[in-house]
């Protein structure tokens, strides 16, 4: 789990990700993505996310990175007149803190970029990061993403708990290789055939009574991200 003030910080962190590790092996080219909408003052936020910011933030692994809209890390750098520390398993130090104005900055940052719009609950966007090997440069691909309403997840029982699901998702992605992770082929998938692979994957979590009743995942599982046109 990355504290994210804004949009930009992503890619910041994603290419320095990149960059390390494709020293290592230069075909590491994919990171399963997590953009995370969650306001402190969201019920479930408070008793499912806050709690265990730590240990999302040391759980997430090599091959995915989840970044929490609107929180630092630290007070030093870009402060707002509205931060404030929030509640974490951590202890007193380091702390995490939380700004509307960020928060707001980095939605409305995501929203030109891609075709989303925030739906005011808990959500948690999954997407590819992808290093082009001719720009040097990595991108995020919305056109395979996809959108998941937490508190609609948790209020349906597609998922038992906020931290379960993240668990299930950090732990199918430490058992992928870095070069050739299963999600990484979603896009040449959905160009090909039309199945989203991250959709697949995060259905796989959900309970078996779920999995086919498309409409019913619909409900919380949202797939059309992708980019706008200039």
């Amino acid at each position: 789990m990355i504290p994210a003030w804004s949009y930009w910080t992503v890619f910041d962190a994603l290419e320095r990700k990149f960059e390390a590790r494709r020293r290592v092996d230069r075909k590491w080219d994919v990171i399963l993505t997590g953009l995370l909408f969650a306001r402190p003052s969201s019920k479930l936020v408070a008793e499912e996310i806050l709690p265990d910011l730590g240990y999302f933030h040391h759980r997430s692994g090599e091959n995915v990175e989840f970044f929490c809209a609107g929180f630092s890390r630290y007070t030093r750098g870009r402060a707002y007149p509205d931060e404030k520390k929030v509640p974490s398993a951590d202890g007193p130090e380091p702390s995490w803190f939380y700004s509307d104005i960020a928060f707001n900055e980095f939605r409305r940052e995501l929203s030109a970029e891609a075709d989303w719009e925030y739906s005011g609950d808990p959500e948690l966007v999954l997407t590819n990061a992808e290093f082009n090997t001719a720009t040097g440069r990595m991108l995020l691909d919305f056109g395979t993403s996809i959108k998941l309403n937490l508190e609609k997840a948790k209020a349906g029982g597609a998922i038992a708990s906020v931290p379960n699901l993240f668990e299930k998702i950090f732990r199918f992605a430490e058992t992928q290789p870095g070069n050739d992770p299963t999600w990484g082929l979603s896009d040449k998938l959905a160009r090909d055939t039309g199945q989203n692979v991250l959709w697949n994957l995060v259905v796989g979590f959900l309970p078996e009574s779920l999995r086919k009743d498309t409409q019913s995942v619909r409900h919380f599982l949202v797939t059309d991200l992708s980019a706008k046109s200039e």
